[in-house]
């Protein structure tokens, strides 16, 4: 938790680019607001997101 706290509070980098777990052909982004260029960035392609329905089951 303090890792991503001081990341985010230092506003160096935009986002860590980590693949995802449960669908490892994706990549999945935090967005920091903190990072100076922030207010120019645009969205340029969006697609639908499938759900994995792992994602929707309870955990035992």
């Amino acid at each position: 938790m303090d890792f991503g706290s001081a990341w985010l509070q230092s506003g160096t980098h935009l986002a860590p680019d980590e693949t995802s777990a449960m669908l490892p052909a994706q990549k999945k982004l935090v967005i920091n607001s903190r990072y100076p260029a922030w207010p120019g960035i645009k969205v340029i392609e969006e697609e639908d997101f499938l759900y994995d329905p792992r994602m929707l089951q309870k955990q035992p």
